[in-house]
């Protein structure tokens, strides 16, 4: 899904390349496809390698702001597809499932170590992660809480300093359209 984010050569726009990381399944795709179409489909299709996604919004008369998102695989073996991914991210945006510890702990273990050592950071540039637990709808199904994210991110600023862990972490529903504007920092339409 790409969707068209050209823009008159006398608007400016601003472009933030941003990547989801996260297991299989955790709801990356939904998250997008819930900001980007406003829609969520309840049937789970698994990501091949990469998707490749824009969304584009209007800040004040002549602005734009873009968002580029790469949509990577939670599967282990597209681990070399989604490195040549990660350069020139700015944004990460770590998609955990609020049902499942293990997504969480993946985050910490593989995931976030991954991308930080695949994508090398110049001298004084700081990538951004933000921690988000998705399926907030499923509240009696929780397996861990904010706290447990909170936690989750103070370890991961102690061991990559050439982070900035985003806080607070945040929680979101995908199907349920809970907070995935706000987590995005795209306006309502």
């Amino acid at each position: 899904i790409i969707t068209d984010y050209q823009v008159s050569s006398s608007s400016r726009r601003n472009v933030s390349k941003i990547v989801l990381l996260g297991d299989s399944g955790v709801g990356k795709s939904s998250l997008i496809d819930r900001l980007v179409n406003s829609k969520f489909n309840s049937e789970y299709t698994m990501t091949i390698g990469v998707n490749l996604i824009t969304k584009r919004y209007k800040i004040g008369t002549d602005n734009y702001q873009v968002l580029v998102f790469s949509d990577i695989s939670g599967q282990t073996k597209f681990a070399d597809i989604r490195k040549s991914y990660y350069l020139g991210v700015e944004i990460v945006m770590a998609v955990c499932d609020l049902t499942n510890k293990k997504t969480l702990e993946n985050l910490e273990c593989m995931w976030i170590p991954e991308f930080i050592h695949s994508n090398p950071v110049g001298e004084g540039l700081r990538v951004k992660i933000q921690l988000i637990g998705n399926k907030f709808d499923l509240k009696n199904e929780f397996e861990f809480s904010k706290y447990d994210l909170e936690e989750t991110a103070s370890r991961l600023g102690y061991s990559f300093p050439e982070a900035s862990m985003l806080k607070p972490c945040l929680m979101t529903s995908a199907k349920e359209n809970l907070f995935v504007n706000e987590t995005f920092g795209v306006p309502k339409n």
